[in-house]
């Protein structure tokens, strides 16, 4: 037997009544009034008579729902942006019977008629731009990763403690800390490795240091108490290749991968520490070497990414003549370089006030004291201590009698 209910004019439902002990199902279609279409992820909420929700559906592609409930008095309303909500009369539900064809008309609302949304909440993070990598990272959850607000609870003092802090990673005491180990003293306190390999292998592995995503070194080359607590603002540790991001998945890194990230972008190209270096260049003045060059600089960290540099040559007219034909002369300069906030290239920049003197007692000319300005580019490499470069100057560049000066040699940080 079947029975048929109009609850209103806007909603026309058809109800066929199966006979089943133990059904409690209601099964139906929502279409578009107008077209007859099917409405696709329309929602249909089922209320009790106190009207509260009792159960809550989604349709699928043909419009279609099913609802299960305990037997009681109910009645439907449909929700869906561009259709105005509709509800239908209310319905009994006997235990035993189920509804298993009922049809939902809603009217199309009026392109110009606004839809009010339920208010959005949007919850993010301000970071700085160079963090997004820190942050996809994470996304993959394949490490560890603490953030500073995460890791101020700990009460740090040195990177040291945020590190031991990270599940896979443990810090020992350094057994060779003070000793000469192949005529260099070993001035880390602490051992840094790998939980699951320090357990099983007495030798030390070294595990990667990444600074603001920027390869700077090992454990063993680089004692993270060098780095500024202050400065951190994130701190990510990958225990096995198999986890790590593909640029971090170098030589050497199947000891372990730490990466520190800074509060803002940190120059990794430049100096932690005092640098000196020894330099050999030459002078090209009007198409010629006029000049062969032998010194030494020193580099003192400022602020940020300024040095200040100082550089001293001895100079060697006529560096085509030979040894003998030829005659001492001095050079003092001292300068400021600047690293640029670039975190892949190791170029710097930089000026100087350059003071020369000329001194010839073999062609019987006077000595002379000159000076000038210079203004210089190049790039250094890091590798471990050892910082080898290549410089670039330009003695008087606004004037008519600029020359160009060249330098190779190599630094050595301490």
């Amino acid at each position: 037997m079947s029975r048929a209910f109009i609850f209103n004019a806007s909603i026309i439902i058809a109800i066929c009544i199966s006979s089943n002990a133990r059904a409690q199902t209601l099964q139906g279609r929502v279409v578009d009034d107008s077209l007859g279409q099917a409405v696709a992820a329309a929602r249909v909420l089922m209320l009790n008579a106190a009207g509260d929700s009792v159960a809550d559906v989604t349709t699928d592609a043909d419009g279609r729902f099913v609802l299960q409930t305990v037997p009681g008095v109910y009645r439907l309303q449909v929700l869906r942006v561009g259709f105005s909500p509709t509800a239908t009369g209310s319905f009994w539900l006997r235990e035993g019977v189920g509804i298993t064809n009922l049809t939902i008309t809603v009217p199309a609302t009026a392109r110009d008629d606004p839809v009010m949304l339920a208010p959005l909440l949007i919850e993010g993070r301000v970071t700085s731009r160079h963090l997004d990598q820190f942050y996809r990272h994470r996304d993959l959850g394949l490490g560890d990763f603490v953030t500073r607000e995460q890791f101020e609870s700990w009460n740090p003092t040195e990177v040291t403690d945020v590190v031991r802090r990270m599940p896979s990673f443990v810090v020992r005491g350094n057994p060779t800390y003070g000793h000469n180990i192949n005529g260099t003293m070993d001035t880390r306190r602490y051992r840094i490795e790998v939980a699951t390999r320090s357990r099983r292998r007495n030798q030390e592995c070294p595990v990667l240091i990444y600074l603001d995503g920027a390869y700077v070194g090992d454990t063993v080359n680089h004692d993270l108490e060098s780095f500024a607590l202050d400065a951190l603002e994130a701190v990510e540790t990958f225990s096995r290749p198999a986890q790590m991001p593909p640029e971090y998945n170098r030589l050497g890194a199947d000891c372990g991968v730490i990466g520190l990230w800074t509060r803002s972008p940190q120059v990794t190209n430049g100096n932690s520490s005092v640098e000196f270096g020894l330099r050999y260049g030459a002078s090209l003045k009007g198409g010629d070497l006029t000049k062969g060059r032998v010194g030494f600089h020193f580099v003192v960290p400022l602020v940020g990414p300024v040095e200040f540099y100082p550089a001293f040559h001895i100079n060697v007219d006529g560096a085509s003549q030979q040894f003998g034909g030829a005659s001492a002369a001095w050079q003092v300069q001292l300068g400021l370089r600047l690293w640029p906030a670039i975190q892949t290239i190791p170029l710097f920049v930089g000026g100087s006030l350059a003071v020369e003197k000329l001194n010839s007692p073999l062609f019987g000319r006077p000595a002379e004291i000159d000076s000038g300005y210079t203004f210089f580019t190049g790039s250094a490499v890091a590798l471990g201590p050892a910082r080898p470069f290549a410089e670039v100057h330009v003695l008087d560049l606004f004037s008519s009698n600029r020359e160009l000066q060249t330098y190779l040699g190599l630094g050595v940080q301490f």
